[in-house]
């Protein structure tokens, strides 16, 4: 018996040093990689007007873990590299703003130069953005917003300017691409009201310079942009994606049981719509966008961060968001609970399954991630 013991106790190492037999079709990714796929520096006219003057060039870098002069003028370092970075800047009048204030002659001189030439001059005497969110009164907050209308809109650019802005945004986001180190993605933000979205490119400069940037201006449906990143994969075999973010705003209509114009949604409706936004933002800076008491009456964490008005905000800024929320209101025949169906992640995947059982394609079918949207350059919510 002690002999027994003895090859036992020999034996049973032995066994346990053995490999386990690897899982059959065991072909997905195990590693984890962190990073931020929505990051907006000063080519975004709305991170200008708030007074950001980070570059890409800087936003790579300091996601990379150097540091950098914030705008503040702070030296600011992140706590932890990031693996992968998007900077994506809106699509729509994309560096306008930068050039304008420099005086960039081939502004001047375009088709609208005249207007541009006007909105440049008026610029010093306009309160900038940051200080009508300072505004104390609704009034202060009224004259501000009117002085600062003239400056959104489309300003008409020029396609060689476009294509300028873009092919700029491809070689910064290559010159920092380091395979195995730091992954960086081309991209840009998709951004019609309530519907923005997240254009973001795989392939490398050979693939991504064959297109061009498409805007709002171009299309505020978004099945037009589908169609075009579509075009885009079938011409250069590289992949491209739509990543959906702030459903929680969106009153209703990122998630919609109809398409965009109304109509039932089809089955190629539903294959492209799939295949294009397999992924969705479920959460950053404006709030969370997963569920709603309203859809999840049951669970306690269904108000877990919701779109509040934040508090650097004034009162004024508050009442007149109030405002506009209850015109959009007026407007919308539909009861909250459609609507908030209709915007938030949870609800939308009982909606996919729905509309695959009637038309045999789940177009709401896709993962979750979370970004930042920070419109400082700065990869970080601190």
């Amino acid at each position: 018996m002690k002999n027994l013991v003895a090859l036992l106790a020999i034996a049973l190492p032995a066994v346990a040093q053995e490999p386990y037999s690897p899982y059959v079709d065991r072909d997905y990714p195990e590693n984890v990689y962190w990073g931020d796929t929505h990051v907006h520096t000063y080519l975004s006219s709305d991170a200008y007007g708030l007074g950001t003057r980070t570059t890409p060039d800087e936003a790579y870098r300091f996601a990379k873990g150097e540091t950098i002069r914030a705008t503040g003028g702070d030296d600011v370092t992140i706590r932890r590299p990031l693996d992968f970075l998007m900077v994506a800047d809106h699509a729509a009048n994309l560096g306008v703003l930068p050039a304008l204030d420099r005086g960039d002659p081939r502004l001047l001189a375009s088709e609208k130069g005249q207007a541009l030439a006007k909105v440049r001059a008026d610029l010093s005497a306009r309160p900038a953005l940051r200080d009508v969110l300072r505004a104390k009164t609704l009034d202060e907050y009224n004259a501000g917003t009117a002085a600062l209308g003239k400056v959104g809109g489309d300003y008409g650019i020029d396609e060689v300017f476009k294509r300028e802005a873009w092919q700029n945004v491809v070689t910064v986001a290559e010159r920092h691409n380091n395979p195995g180190k730091f992954t960086t993605f081309a991209g840009y933000e998709y951004s019609p009201s309530g519907l923005h979205r997240n254009v973001l490119f795989a392939g490398g400069p050979t693939e991504t310079l064959k297109t061009r940037l498409f805007s709002k201006f171009d299309s505020a449906n978004p099945e037009d942009l589908w169609a075009f990143l579509a075009a885009y994969r079938e011409t250069t075999g590289s992949d491209v994606i739509s990543i959906p973010h702030n459903s929680n705003v969106s009153r209703g209509n990122m998630f919609m049981s109809v398409t965009y114009e109304g109509k039932p949604i089809s089955p190629d409706y539903a294959r492209i719509r799939s295949s294009i936004e397999p992924l969705m933002e479920v959460t950053q800076i404006k709030g969370d966008s997963e569920t709603h008491p309203l859809n999840s009456p049951d669970d306690k964490f269904a108000d877990h961060e919701p779109f509040n008005i934040p508090l650097r905000w004034t009162v004024a800024m508050e009442a007149a968001w109030r405002i506009y929320w209850a015109f959009q209101s007026a407007l919308d025949s539909r009861s909250e609970e459609e609507i908030t169906r209709g915007s938030y992640a949870r609800s939308a995947l009982q909606t996919g399954l729905d509309i695959e059982a009637k038309v045999g394609v789940n177009p709401y079918k896709f993962g979750m991630i979370g970004s930042t949207d920070a419109h400082t350059g700065l990869a970080t919510v601190d």
